[in-house]
């Protein structure tokens, strides 16, 4: 779980994120160009362990939910992008 806190720290912070935004918001112009590179590289492997720790931790926030599915859509541009 520290992983996936720190993971989520990471992505708030660098998305900006509130309950109710996704990645079309995140995406959307204004943010594209903003820190994605440094994003993608902390991201980049990490969606399984997100994955994993969602379906263990009952309590995990909205806000983490859409922070991971985030990082889930971020984790599989790695495999296109050379970072």
């Amino acid at each position: 779980m520290d992983k996936l806190n720190e993971i989520l720290a990471i992505a708030t912070k660098e998305a900006e994120l509130e309950p109710g935004d996704d990645a079309a918001f995140i995406f959307g112009d204004g943010w594209a160009g903003r820190s994605l590179d440094n994003l993608l590289w902390r991201l980049c492997g990490k969606y399984e362990e997100l994955e994993s720790a969602i379906r263990r931790d009952f309590e995990i926030t909205r806000k983490a939910v859409h922070v991971a599915n985030f990082a889930m859509m971020i984790a599989d541009r790695c495999g296109e992008e050379e970072v």
